[in-house]
């Protein structure tokens, strides 16, 4: 007790030392912070050293004092920095509690009961009630929110009732472990003291009410905040995670190759120019093309730009990877790379990660097992730690994902040759948008998927032996002169994953194949060199992370599968300023999605539609997939009484009828005139649409049909008031 009572007045006595020491300073209106502002405490933790920075803001020095804390027993801590001088010691690093320490366990928090710790995150909802308030609250690092109770006698509670915390808000809450009487979680958070860090503004536009991903892609700065972007990202740095994991403990090293580059490795002329010709500010950017120093002949005087010659942002790290490779024989990157391919479809971004291994003395089978193995490792990774968002994936985005997973891991993948895959193709029954003309034909993404998902029932398949024509200029030619010792990866839902291929060691033919193709050798000097001095036997492959992370989480469109994606005429919402405001009388209805081959495909909408919502969202399930002939005459039957639609979602009261009965087992239907008609004349609009473009009116199918329900607009009526908002057809040929 005298110990515990002589340490306190130790203590006493440093802080009025300490207030001897800043009394100078107050003379000079000082700066004073708080370092340790945020302190976990627990019943079975003590609060460390409090460390107050003083700066004048006239000597601009600083001098630092500690005043150290008594500890349960009574005995002072020892001090972490020095005392005075012109700079403080940094405190020790350490990691924040979060959410998921709690959540990530088997017993789900029920082993921290009594524990008083803090929780910093965003609000997700707000329940307030007359005698107790429930908030919950995310802080990323898990899929589960921390439901905490405020009651009226807790610090903070006017903040609540007084409207300052709304979603979106940031929050610092303080609080006790306790066994939650809900059966939505184990434990929840009782509530000591509540701190709003940040306001979130009411017009905040990612509300508890779900919202479209493409709604979501014009928000990139926003939407990390809602469940399924903080489920991808998550997935996506453990698959990150995984591929430096799986590589450094098989012995590769890992290389960062450049970004600006003079070469072209596909030699497909896909790439983004660097130049500093054009004026790099946005004051002189729209300056005149005249002012671009030009020869005398014309052209571009590539010699007055930064680096003399053409540069480009490079399109892979291959070429750069194969130099290491002679050297420290196993090596990979892991970076981005850039394509200017004007392509709007939904598996392609101008700006992507690769993952590209290299593997000396290794030929085309010791390629195709390593990616085997790789994708494999990486599957099983985030299957074994990613469970809580895989099981979200599972039920929100596509079902049987995980068992899909499984089966990557746990089946022998199929490996067959181009010229047996083009065989398949010939003799199947399936009508495809691209249909495989000959042997020599580049196989496109729906061939690849009915190859994986329908023929060989949605196990991996690595096809070889590609035609030399039809692939790059790098890859070791075989034997027969007319294929390459090239390999695609398939997988379901994808398509092509892994691109991957022996590499020519031949110095003369490598040098053929330049000129065969016409390019600059000059250009790959230093590439045919490692052919000269020491040319071994090497392989490898590249990986588009973005199509990895699509494999994994279910996510159909790529521009989903990357924090900030870039496509051709976008950026993101991330510019210099925010979009300009639009009248809302002004907004045009935009479509919840766009065909994946604009050429091929036709468009129609209807929007503020004065029609029943269920009746319409019904009529248009009934048509979905059926062709557009056939659509017409199912509607106009309708309209005659002749069929039923099926009604299998509203379908409450709804009687049964023989009619519907032969398009559902359920039996129950209706013949909704009104819908009927619209939708009808909607399919009209994009017959018409199609003979426009000199489309194949016969050949239409709908490939996707969407109504949405608008703002219901009450009037003087028995009938029904819904307006539809909008009606999305697509037909493809």
């Amino acid at each position: 007790m005298a110990a515990a009572i002589s340490s306190a007045a130790a203590a006493a006595a440093a802080a009025a030392a300490t207030l001897r020491l800043l009394k100078p300073l107050r003379a000079a209106a000082p700066l004073v912070f708080p370092l340790f502002s945020n302190l976990r405490l627990s019943h079975h933790h003590s609060a460390d050293s409090l460390l107050l920075l003083a700066i004048s803001p006239h000597q601009r020095s600083c001098s630092s004092v500690v005043v150290s804390a008594t500890t349960s027993s009574g005995e002072a801590t020892k001090p972490q920095a020095v005392v005075l001088g012109n700079g403080a010691k940094i405190r020790e690093f350490r990691k924040k509690f979060k959410i998921v320490d709690i959540k990530s366990g088997a017993d789900e928090g029920l082993n921290r009961l009594g524990e008083t710790l803090v929780v910093r995150g965003w609000v997700r909802t707000l329940r307030a009630q007359s005698s107790v308030a429930f908030i919950e609250v995310n802080d990323g690092s898990c899929l589960s929110n921390m439901q905490c109770v405020l009651s009226p006698d807790a610090e903070g509670y006017d903040q609540v009732e007084s409207g300052l915390i709304s979603t979106g808000a940031s929050v610092w809450i303080q609080g006790t472990i306790v066994a939650s009487q809900g059966s939505k979680q184990k434990v929840e958070l009782k509530v000591d003291k509540l701190v709003v860090v940040g306001k979130s503004d009411p017009s905040f536009p990612i509300q508890k009410k779900r919202v479209t991903r493409e709604f979501l892609r014009t928000k990139a700065h926003l939407r990390p905040r809602t469940n399924t972007f903080g489920a991808v990202s998550r997935v996506r740095n453990a698959l990150a995670y995984a591929t430096h994991k799986f590589f450094q403990e098989n012995g590769f090293v890992w290389l960062s190759s450049p970004v600006i580059t003079a070469s072209d490795c596909e030699g497909a002329g896909e790439q983004f120019c660097v130049t500093t010709l054009v004026p790099n500010t946005r004051e002189t950017a729209d300056s005149p093309v005249s002012n671009i120093p030009k020869t005398k002949d014309g052209l571009v005087d590539w010699s007055q730009d930064f680096f003399g010659k053409p540069a480009f942002l490079t399109v892979s790290g291959q070429l750069n990877a194969e130099t290491y490779a002679t050297a420290l024989t196993d090596v990979y990157t892991f970076g981005p790379t850039f394509r200017a391919e004007n392509s709007h479809t939904s598996r392609h971004l101008a700006e992507f990660w690769m993952i590209e291994p290299e593997l000396a003395f290794a030929d085309l089978e010791d390629d195709m097992a390593c990616a085997t193995a790789y994708l494999q490792y990486v599957v099983q990774y985030i299957l074994d730690n990613c469970k809580e968002d895989m099981d979200f994936f599972n039920t929100w985005i596509e079902k049987g994902i995980v068992n899909r997973l499984s089966e990557v891991v746990e089946k022998s993948f199929v490996q067959l040759t181009y010229t047996d895959a083009v065989e398949l193709l010939l003799k199947s029954r399936k009508k495809f948008e691209f249909p495989v003309v000959t042997w020599g034909c580049d196989l496109q993404s729906e061939h690849e998927r009915y190859i994986t998902e329908e023929v060989f029932s949605g196990c991996p398949v690595i096809i070889r032996d590609y035609p030399k024509d039809i692939k790059a200029f790098y890859m070791r030619q075989n034997d027969d002169g007319k294929t390459v010792a090239a390999m695609d990866m398939l997988v379901p839902r994808v398509g092509e994953l892994i691109g991957g291929s022996q590499r020519e060691e031949r110095l003369d033919y490598l040098e053929q194949r330049l000129d065969d193709l016409k390019l600059n050798k000059e250009s790959y000097w230093w590439y045919l060199d490692l052919r000269r001095y020491g040319s071994v036997p090497h392989a490898g492959f590249g990986l588009g992370f973005e199509r990895l992370v699509q494999f994994a989480t279910g996510i159909d469109n790529i521009r989903d599968a990357i924090p900030f994606p870039r496509a051709p005429g976008k950026t993101s919402t991330l510019s210099s300023s925010p979009p300009p405001p639009t009248r809302k009388s002004a907004t045009m209805v935009k479509y919840s999605r766009e065909p994946d081959n604009p050429t091929k495909s036709c468009k129609a909408r209807g929007s503020d539609l004065r029609v029943h919502f269920k009746n319409t969202r019904e009529t248009a399930h009934a048509i979905r997939k059926l062709p557009l002939v056939k659509a017409k005459r199912y509607l106009e039957d309708v309209l005659a009484h002749k069929q039923a639609i099926p009604f299998t979602r509203f379908c409450g009261g709804v009687g049964r009828t023989a009619q519907a009965k032969n398009r559902h087992s359920n039996g129950q239907g209706r013949w909704p005139v009104k819908s009927a008609k619209f939708i009808l004349d909607l399919l009209k609009n994009a017959e018409s649409n199609a003979e426009v473009k000199g489309l194949d009116v016969d050949a239409l199918f709908i490939s996707h049909i969407q109504v949405n329900q608008a703002q219901k607009q009450r009037r003087r009526t028995y009938r029904a008031h819904g307006r539809i908002n909008p009606n999305v057809l697509f037909c493809v040929l």
